[in-house]
């Protein structure tokens, strides 16, 4: 857990668990507060709010003084997206505070591991398969291409090469860059992917903060009952109810 101090505003609490790795901060705007990251957490649903009362304990804050809730919407895994949507609605239902849900992969893509060239962004979305999105790198900013796709490493691997210019760099993260890091560095080199535990593979709290921030400050908040996880995939019950529909 790391902490430290600002005298930004508004006070934010951020909550990324659409991975194992659940994640969560307190901000003032894009200052980091402080910070708690729990590697391989299975149990979202019993960790979450105890982690939330030890972090506000930290800083020495009430869950009261919460001005702003920031979620990561995915895509990733059903269970920790729904988790963790449901208790920041809760929270922010009770406190009459707003709540920004923005795309994980998004926020991932807020600190390129290059200046100018390309990003992909891969999460492992089980089954064979990675959540896919492609990005633009210029500068400090990555501008996404299209939608987050679900694919097979080596369907992304084409779809990648269709989109992206041969003249310019390449780097491709997240948890699904490193699992099938084996077929990515085959097809594009192995400068390609970051060495497993480089910072830039994991999503954390803190980058949905600052993304769920700069959409607050330009008045891009949506009703409760609007926000919904990416899950870019139907969930086994809609596939079930699909396959029961056409047979």
């Amino acid at each position: 857990m790391t902490s430290s101090t600002s005298s930004a505003s508004p006070l934010l609490l951020a909550v990324e668990s659409s991975t194992w790795t659940l994640s969560l901060c307190l901000s003032r705007g894009v200052d980091l507060i402080a910070e708690e990251i729990l590697y391989d957490s299975r149990n979202h649903t019993e960790l979450l709010l105890p982690r939330i009362d030890q972090l506000l304990a930290l800083a020495g804050l009430p869950l009261s003084s919460i001005e702003l809730y920031a979620i990561g919407l995915g895509p990733g895994s059903f269970t920790g997206l729904r988790i963790g949507l449901s208790t920041l609605k809760a929270l922010a239902w009770s406190q009459d505070r707003p709540l920004v849900g923005v795309n994980s992969m998004d926020a991932l893509a807020l600190d390129p591991p290059l200046r100018s060239g390309w990003l992909a962004v891969a999460q492992d979305a089980r089954k064979k398969e990675v959540y896919g999105a492609i990005y633009r790198v210029d500068g400090f900013s990555a501008s996404r291409l299209g939608p987050c796709l679900v694919q097979a490493p080596t369907t992304l691997c084409q779809t990648i090469a269709a989109r992206v210019d041969d003249d310019q760099p390449l780097v491709l993260i997240g948890s699904g860059a490193q699992l099938y890091r084996s077929t990515f560095v085959e097809r594009f080199g192995a400068t390609a992917v970051p060495p497993e535990g480089h910072h830039g593979h994991q999503v954390r709290a803190q980058q949905i903060a600052r993304l769920a921030f700069e959409r607050w400050a330009r008045g891009a908040t949506m009703e409760l009952a609007a926000i919904e996880p990416e899950y870019v995939r139907p969930s086994e019950a809609e596939l079930g109810r699909k396959n029961r529909t056409t047979t």
